[in-house]
């Protein structure tokens, strides 16, 4: 399945769409801001709350936690998953997204990519090395908005 996430540069809020291959909407993200932090609420098609993604202030790099459903505020005790950025090279970024899935395995997600290409892959380290590529993140620019495409193991 291929995922198109248009979003507009110089925007002041967070809300975006994001579009399966088919042009119909899949996921609605709503951003909302607080003095230093951030939420961005990502909805299902039918406008359902699945997840609350919330920033948690730092000097250097961004970390975010992550709720099951819509959290009121920006506190969130008990997270299900936490994303954290790790040290940049020049023109290359890190992230690392730590969680428990479904049968109560910890899984580790490591995402990658380039300042200048925009090419992001995202990869499981728990898994070994052959099978750890999870899936391919291709940006590109059009019309003062930036598509995303996210293609899974098998596209990519």
């Amino acid at each position: 399945m291929k995922l198109i996430i248009r979003q507009k540069y110089f925007a002041l809020n967070d809300n975006f769409s994001i579009y399966d291959e088919n042009n119909q909407t899949r996921f609605i993200v709503k951003g909302e801001w607080s003095f230093f932090k951030k939420k961005l609420v990502i909805f299902d098609a039918q406008g359902a709350p699945l997840y609350s993604v919330i920033s948690r202030f730092t000097l250097f790099f961004r970390k975010f936690d992550v709720a099951i459903g819509y959290v009121d505020g920006f506190n969130l005790e008990n997270p299900v998953a936490k994303f954290r950025e790790g040290l940049h090279w020049p023109f290359r970024r890190r992230a690392y997204f730590e969680f428990v899935d479904e049968g109560g395995v910890s899984r580790k997600l490591k995402v990658t990519g380039s300042f200048i290409a925009f090419n992001w892959k995202i990869k499981d380290k728990s898994l070994p090395k052959e099978e750890q590529l999870l899936a391919k993140v291709n940006s590109k620019l059009t019309e003062m908005k930036e598509a995303l495409s996210v293609l899974e193991k098998e596209e990519a």
